[in-house]
């Protein structure tokens, strides 16, 4: 049988009710209510699902709050990603909205959406949609490990995703490849910086992402056997890229340091991003981005070779032909040649 107490303040005012249930197997439940017959409903709510087998414990959901939820996410799953540092940024940005002060009991889709519609107001869709699923890992987590029971289960998988833009199909121009490599040497002479020039080479040789490139160390390059081997990449699966010949030398030109990384210890994917945007201004050229040098080297392998899908696929790490496809963006005069049975680089 339920037990409900009336609450009280200091001058003996009753201010609520609490309404408390204790049942053998069942953890005990505690609500406070404004009304007694508002306990008394919930009270016998509550006992008529234990008596049927039908309780559900919603106990730890109601005490959590999403802040509280995203904190300890942070402290004991984030960490053991790779992508560690840019998560935690995302939950840093997550944190700062009110949503997070709701207990997870009560979110529902609509919150999430709303969440969606204040950020698209201020990021990219791509963005959001990251920040999102950063939730959705969290929610599902609590559910499947930590056993906080939600009432809606995932909320994240209730509401509309924000659609991302087309994909990027920016090309090298005439010209620009020509005007960044001696953008990227003047850098590297006037700021003694990373090996921008050799970096960049690189990445149109191959394809290779730039988490890719700056993790680069000499114990995996062979270059008597033209191979790099990535122990660690973005999908997780390791892979080896082949390397052309002029690949091979450019990685010559690169004195080996004794540390063993190909760049230095102290380069980071971001740092090369930034090195990249400068040089972009010093060669006057407009919306490139360094990522859009793997959506070209991709494109040169289908252009220019007779390489299948599927092998250019096991050089460029695409899981799918369908998340090839998004980084391929063929000239539309290559094409027209091999209507005419051209082979590529013919």
């Amino acid at each position: 049988m339920a037990s409900i107490s009336a609450r009280k303040d200091s001058d003996g005012n009753v201010i609520g009710y609490r309404a408390q249930i204790r049942r053998r197997g069942h953890p005990p439940q505690v609500r406070t209510f404004r009304q007694k017959s508002e306990a008394m409903i919930w009270s016998r709510s509550i006992e008529a699902d234990m008596d049927k087998g039908m309780f559900v414990d919603f106990s730890e959901a109601e005490r959590t709050t999403l802040n509280e939820l995203l904190d300890r996410y942070r402290s004991d799953v984030t960490p053991t990603k790779r992508g560690a540092a840019a998560e935690l940024s995302k939950i840093a940005v997550i944190l700062r909205h009110p949503i997070v002060r709701r207990p997870l009991a009560v979110l529902t889709g609509a919150d999430l959406a709303q969440y969606r519609d204040d950020r698209l107001r201020e990021v990219a869709p791509a963005t959001v949609n990251r920040e999102l699923t950063v939730l959705s890992h969290a929610f599902s987590v609590a559910m499947q490990e930590w056993r906080i029971v939600l009432p809606r289960g995932n909320p994240v998988l209730a509401m509309r995703r924000p659609r991302a833009p087309e994909g990027r199909s920016r090309r090298l121009g005439a010209g620009e490849e020509e005007r960044i490599g001696v953008a990227a040497s003047e850098y590297e002479r006037t700021s003694k910086a990373i090996r921008m020039a050799s970096i960049i080479a690189l990445a149109l040789a191959t394809g290779m992402r730039r988490g890719e490139i700056a993790s680069m160390r000499w114990d995996f390059v062979d270059l008597s056997g033209r191979t790099i081997h990535l122990p660690e990449t973005k999908n997780g699966t390791a892979r080896s890229v082949p390397l052309s010949k002029v690949a091979v030398e450019i990685l010559r030109g690169v004195v080996q340091r004794i540390d063993g990384w190909v760049w230095g210890v102290d380069i980071d994917p971001h740092s090369i991003t930034r090195a990249f945007d400068r040089i972009c201004v010093r060669a006057a050229i407009k919306d490139l981005r360094f990522h859009d040098l793997r959506h070209e080297a991709v494109s040169r392998l289908f252009e220019k070779t007779d390489l299948s899908e599927m092998e250019i696929a096991r050089i460029t790490g695409h899981k799918t032909l369908a998340m090839l496809s998004r980084y391929t963006h063929l000239r539309a005069g290559h094409l027209a040649d091999r209507l005419d049975g051209k082979r590529r680089g013919g």
